[in-house]
């Protein structure tokens, strides 16, 4: 662990600020910022969907994840079946610098099954199409032609994603099924 002094040595060298972060208390309240992206807080410009691995730097530290995020991540491939919460590979969706909700995904053939699509409540409509872009664009990524909804939560976020994912595919002969939906082209950013 890094004592105070040596980091304020190391960061007086860097240009970035002493910030101060609601919420942070203790040796984890030490923060620093960059003053143009201070500069830049509050502007809205254009900010990719995705889906996070569990395994990306931006989660495995789940207490500082938490922290900045107000999200609880954990990944329940160890957890029992009846004890998974989310699912078995649990990807965070981040769009517009939060994360928004979670996906299980699965890839079965040609098809990307989300077996369980959960967004953070309360959520906007805006979100359920971040949830949709991110779904279609994982599918292209893994080579899939279309993607499948098994379980969604809230509930009355089955019927929403279906119809934002629907959206994303007008062009294209809808499958019998409804809850399977043709992937369209992906779109890789969204407007904030």
């Amino acid at each position: 662990m890094l004592f105070r002094s040596a980091v304020t040595k190391a960061v007086a060298d860097t240009g970035l600020v002493p910030v101060t972060v609601d919420g942070w208390t203790g040796l984890s309240a030490s923060a620093w910022a960059d003053p143009d992206a201070l500069a830049s807080l509050g502007r809205r410009g254009r900010a990719r969907v995705s889906l996070i691995s569990p395994f990306d730097s931006l989660i495995w530290d789940r207490p500082r994840t938490a922290r900045l995020f107000g999200f609880t991540h954990r990944l329940e491939a160890y957890t029992p079946k009846p004890d998974r919460q989310h699912g078995y590979y649990v990807m965070p969706i981040l769009a517009n610098g939060r994360l928004i909700g979670r996906v299980d995904p699965k890839r079965v053939g040609k098809t990307l099954v989300a077996r369980q699509v959960s967004l953070q409540e309360p959520y906007e409509e805006r979100e359920v199409e971040w949830a949709a872009s991110a779904l279609v664009e994982a599918a292209s990524w893994v080579g899939c032609e279309r993607v499948q909804l098994e379980r969604c939560s809230p509930a009355p976020l089955s019927a929403q994603l279906r119809a934002a994912l629907a959206r994303r595919a007008p062009d294209r002969p809808q499958i019998a099924e409804p809850s399977v939906v043709v992937v369209a082209p992906a779109t890789t950013t969204t407007e904030g």
